[in-house]
């Protein structure tokens, strides 16, 4: 596992965000789910990765495992590819 063992929070670190809140925002999210991507599906939790994906992608209803949270942000990632 790596840094915090937060998924959001080593992500807000990692993209030098000063807020969590700043992952959501335009500037962000696609930066942030690319870098969500490029951590191992075991550095974190099944519960970081639902929260993770729950929290960047603003989902009705959370994914159960790790598998289907990477998959729904590789999905957002095709369908919004990051400008950056």
């Amino acid at each position: 596992m790596r840094g915090t063992k937060d998924l959001l929070e080593d992500l807000a670190e990692r993209l030098d965000c000063i807020y969590l809140s700043d992952l959501r925002t335009e500037k962000y999210r696609s930066r942030a789910v690319h870098a969500a991507l490029e951590f191992s599906p075991e550095d974190y939790s099944v519960f970081q990765w639902r929260d993770a994906a729950n929290y960047l992608l603003d989902l009705t209803e959370p994914p159960q495992t790790t598998a289907e949270a990477r998959k729904l942000l590789q999905e957002w990632e095709a369908a919004f590819p990051s400008k950056n």
